[in-house]
């Protein structure tokens, strides 16, 4: 539990220091919602990644084959954030 949280504090800067980024590259403003959103979601495929690894060695699978797959679910994460969430 521990570990756990220490990765969810580290994760969660990770994504304010994206929001921040974001919000300078778009030159948003300080109140605006959308860098943070938008950094949230990126991590979110991260996270999701992240779990997905995790259980696939704890079900045995290891190596090109497991790498393979988080990639191509990554790609499929990232593809839908990039085409927008509707549908």
């Amino acid at each position: 539990p521990t570990l756990q949280a220490r990765e969810r504090e580290i994760v969660a800067h990770y994504t304010d220091s994206l929001a921040k980024l974001i919000a300078e590259e778009t030159r948003a403003s300080a109140d605006d919602i959308v860098p943070a959103v938008v950094a949230n979601a990126l991590m979110g495929v991260q996270r999701a990644l992240v779990a997905d690894v995790h259980a696939g060695v704890l079900a045995g699978r290891r190596g090109p084959k497991l790498a393979a797959e988080v990639r191509a679910r990554g790609k499929r994460g990232f593809s839908r954030l990039e085409q927008g969430l509707a549908d």
